[in-house]
């Protein structure tokens, strides 16, 4: 039998026994199939889903497989509150202007976009600005470029382009590094669905083809590749709350239709990180610094959607850290230290001669403190930490809300946090932000009125010379 035909005998089935799959028994199914001379090879109990299993009676017939679930997926409690939860931080993300980002622990991803539930805030999208680098630091963009990009079939070749564009922005060139990672966006939509030249398609119908084919995939795992199941148990809206990883395709896919290639007459959102802003140069929006890390976000769910497209073994869990990584930590560390050298050299000509400073679109004094601070977190803290035999994990670059930056570490059972400011005088909310995750808060520079600018925070806050590791 072809399957349309089939398709008719296994809703001959369903319909047979609708109102008691909860319990019917096996040998009554096989009875009806005998007597309907349906050529059965197979009959048992079964087990699918992916965050939520679901017992089905799993039948063979004419070598195509068919799922019948024992129960009504509205029918678990677990199932409900999960759908209160998910419709609950997919709002947060929308009013953020991102999406659930892959290749996190689901912890930390709760806990970033829960602290915003938790606040009163006027404007979502500028404070989600402020945790980008937190979030996309360089523990998440150093091994998944290394490790990951260059496992993907599309954006392996433009690997070389990536990592210029990562020393591009730690070398002070912010916005030539944004505009070079946004057209690789467009080349992966391109490549993923196979376009030829005389396909006609648009942004939005290039998206949802894609997305299409990678839910298809994570549907056919989710229903152990079944070739039939009931049509009220494929609604993508219920498979969203039943499936993490259509959950994330979907959010991606919302967001690219409703932000990235918004039509510019309806975008309305802070960071002007859309696609016809940047290509027709319709405002200078796209500049925003923070962008530079939504691209390298963007790039890495295109690699989740790609393993979900593509049958490249490309895994879908954060890589861990090797030699590459290593190498490409020295070498951004490297950047940000020729700026000290280099706006020293500069500022030092241009006093001598009495020059005047030439002004570029990413230069606004930063990047020289960013560079202080990555040379006292690499080249003392992280030394002091080594030597007393600590593993420093979770590095982040510098962040220049608040001037600092941090990282942690473990040795045996025991761990340790430390943040780096800039300088003492630093805002009473940072130090405050600061002291619910890092048990050390240390400044660059003397002492100036600490106990003022340290009111109620509770961490161990010491000026970077007078600390002493702990042992």
């Amino acid at each position: 039998m072809k399957l349309s035909e089939l398709e008719k005998v296994f809703i001959t089935i369903f319909n047979r026994f609708k109102g008691s799959w909860d319990n019917i028994e096996l040998e009554k199914i096989k009875s009806f199939c005998e007597v309907r001379k349906f050529n059965l090879t197979l009959i048992k109990e079964e087990k699918f889903g992916f965050n939520f299993e679901y017992d089905a009676v799993y039948i063979i017939i004419d070598n195509k497989k068919a799922l019948f679930p024992r129960k009504k997926i509205d029918d678990s409690p677990d199932y409900i509150n999960k759908k209160k939860i998910l419709l609950y931080e997919e709002e947060l993300w929308n009013k953020v202007d991102w999406f659930y980002p892959p290749y996190f622990p689901m912890a930390k991803v709760n806990e970033l976009i829960y602290s915003l539930g938790e606040e009163n805030i006027s404007n979502y999208e500028e404070e989600f600005e402020r945790l980008l680098p937190e979030l996309y630091n360089f523990s998440n963009i150093i091994p998944m470029i290394e490790n990951r990009m260059t496992e993907s079939e599309i954006f392996a070749k433009h690997v070389p382009l990536i990592r210029e564009c990562v020393f591009a922005f730690y070398s002070g060139m912010k916005i030539v590094a944004i505009s070079s990672l946004i057209p690789i966006i467009e080349d992966f939509l391109n490549s993923i669905i196979g376009l030829k030249k005389e396909d006609d398609l648009n942004f939005i119908e290039k998206i949802d083809k894609c997305f299409d084919n990678a839910n298809k995939k994570v549907i056919d795992l989710h229903f152990i590749s079944a070739n039939w199941i009931p049509k009220e148990y494929k609604n993508i809206s219920d498979l969203k709350i039943l499936n993490e990883r259509i959950y994330i395709l979907e959010l991606i896919r919302n967001w690219l239709k409703n932000s990235f290639y918004r039509n510019t007459e309806n975008y309305v959102k802070n960071s002007g990180f859309n696609r016809h802003i940047f290509a027709h140069a319709k405002s200078k929006d796209w500049e925003n610094p923070s962008n530079f890390f939504r691209a390298l976000g963007l790039i890495q769910a295109m690699i989740f959607v790609e393993a979900f497209t593509i049958d490249n073994n490309i895994s879908i869990s954060h890589p861990g850290e090797n030699k590459n990584t290593e190498s490409f930590r020295n070498e951004i560390y490297s950047c940000l230290n020729y700026q000290i050298i280099k706006q020293k050299l500069i500022t030092t000509q241009q006093i001598s001669n009495a020059l005047p400073f030439s002004s570029t679109a990413s230069d606004d004094g930063w990047l020289l403190r960013a560079s202080i601070l990555s040379d006292k977190m690499n080249n003392e803290v992280v030394l002091r930490l080594r030597d007393n035999k600590w593993e420093c994990y979770d590095f982040t670059d510098p962040i220049s809300e608040g001037e600092y930056i941090t990282i942690k570490a473990k040795k045996g059972d025991k761990y340790t946090s430390i943040a780096l400011l800039y300088s003492c005088a630093t805002k009473n909310i940072i130090y405050k932000s600061l002291s619910s995750n890092f048990e050390y808060i240390l400044y660059i520079g003397a002492y100036y009125k600490q106990e003022h600018f340290t009111q109620n925070v509770n961490s161990v806050i010491r000026p970077l010379s007078a600390w002493i590791c702990p042992i």
